[in-house]
């Protein structure tokens, strides 16, 4: 497709990297013309986005799982290259200020909470703020992916443009929260087909940055990790409901009495009385029967079925969020190291083609308008960096090998192991010599009592005195 695309453009050569050298300005064409039409009807049975956000809050492997995986994509670090120091100053303005608007948060904060909604709910909502002349992005500002959705009509179809991408979103507001006035008119021609409730605004797509995690069918489908193993999760909570209970009254062993004997009846006052006193015992410390009544307790085996159930169910949770089982538990001690080397590895793959295709996510969907907003004539391209859990001394060896190698000079690599070793230095000002003495020359010519001899004082002082 790239060879294709080369041609189509005329290029010489097959360009091999179209991120970090994307083609000049003009070389897209406008015009183009899609011939298909995507079919956006909801075709499958959904789970809602609030048993999502629920079921990641009860169960401890998906809570876990999801935040190490997340941990470990925003631990490894990101670039942001630029491409001029007007668009690096622009941008690193604008990120440090994040929160003007809102609720007060930073970027790194935004950064974590993309790759935590996309996991949890398929997709991370971030609105771009417009000033209120609606001509630059000034802010930035995440949302809840439970009240957020495409635009839809009557029978919940997408509704879609001439160039076959979403007409906009909506949102749905809390109860008591006036929407008459909020949001943005809904376009003339889909105000008919356009259907929503009272507690609802409409949101144009320039407004929202929709950053997906795994898509299926037309690309408008989105799903996250908790979805595919939500029966499973769903299943296995109520089985370790049903197994607690179990298991207390296996450790509580039921108590039973035998009342009576050849000379005393088993009367009805009788057994009655032994139940009160039986029921009693969780509180009592001792208690005295007669001899012609005796306690005995009821044994049940434990069921082994329920723990395989149980193994299984967990098993297809890690399966459903990437994890392998040794990380999402913590128990790594019924695996192998050779297994779960070669498990780690295989998370790392995973780990990283979700951390570039996400990058390239947010430089489309966010830097780009951002820098079309402020006139820039280029964007910033956002980069993670390489995701890994090696020691740091086997990292530190590496870079010493490519340096020696010739792979990498000395400068090279500097800025590279900074960054990876999370090493922050700033660079202060080197003062020059004629730089010390042109300062103080300026500071004797604006203080004028520096510039008088120590006779011009005392003569000074002494009117002062006659005054």
């Amino acid at each position: 497709m790239i060879k294709d695309l080369g041609d189509a453009f005329g290029f010489n050569n097959t360009p091999h990297d179209l991120v970090m050298n994307p083609p000049l300005k003009g070389s897209y064409v406008e015009g183009g013309m899609i011939r298909t039409k995507k079919i956006s009807k909801k075709n499958l049975n959904r789970v809602p986005k609030k048993d999502l956000e629920e079921i990641y809050f009860k169960d401890p492997l998906l809570f876990n799982s999801i935040n190490k995986s997340t941990q470990m994509i925003t631990a490894a670090g990101y670039r942001i290259a630029y491409t001029n120091k007007k668009e690096e100053n622009k941008f690193k303005e604008l990120l440090f200020n994040l929160g003007r608007v809102g609720e007060d948060y930073t970027w790194n904060e935004l950064y974590y909470y993309i790759y935590w909604a996309q996991k949890v709910f398929g997709a991370a909502w971030i609105e771009l703020i417009w000033d209120q002349e609606d001509e630059q992005i000034i802010d930035l500002s995440r949302l809840d992916p439970k009240v957020m959705d495409y635009a839809r009509n009557g029978d919940g179809i997408i509704l879609l443009d001439e160039d076959q991408k979403p007409v906009g979103y909506t949102q749905k507001l809390p109860y008591g929260v006036i929407a008459k006035g909020q949001g943005d008119e809904v376009p003339e021609k889909y105000g008919k087909t356009l259907s929503y409730g009272d507690d609802t605004i409409f949101l144009l797509p320039k407004r929202i940055a929709l950053i997906k995690m795994y898509t299926a069918g037309d690309g408008l489908s989105f799903y996250g990790c908790i979805e595919p193993a939500y029966s499973s999760s769903t299943r296995k909570l109520l089985l370790e409901e049903a197994g607690t209970n179990s298991a207390y009254q296996r450790w509580m062993a039921p108590l039973v009495a035998y009342v009576g004997d050849d000379k005393h009846p088993a009367t009805t006052q009788l057994s009655n009385e032994t139940l009160k006193t039986m029921q009693n015992m969780r509180y009592n410390t001792y208690s005295t029967f007669p001899n012609y009544v005796k306690l005995d307790v009821i044994n049940t085996n434990t069921t082994e079925a329920l723990n395989d159930i149980l193994k299984y169910l967990r098993e297809n949770q890690a399966s459903g969020v990437g994890m392998p089982m040794a990380f999402a538990t913590g128990a790594g001690e019924a695996t192998n190291r050779a297994t779960l080397n070669n498990q780690q590895s295989l998370l790392q793959f995973t780990l990283n083609d979700l951390a570039e295709k996400t990058s390239s996510s947010i430089t489309k969907y966010i830097f780009k308008p951002i820098a079309a907003s402020m006139g820039l004539d280029s964007f910033p391209v956002f980069l993670t960096n390489k995701i890994s859990t090696d020691e740091i001394e086997d990292k530190s060896e590496r870079f010493v090998n490519y340096v020696n190698s010739g792979i990498l000079t000395a400068e090279e690599a500097r800025p590279i192991i900074l960054q990876m070793e999370g090493i922050v230095i700033e660079e202060l000002p080197v003062v020059k010599k004629e730089d010390k003495k042109e300062r103080e020359k300026s500071k004797e010519k604006n203080n004028p009592e520096k510039r008088k001899t120590p006779k011009e004082k005392d003569e000074e002082s002494e009117k002062n005195i006659k005054r």
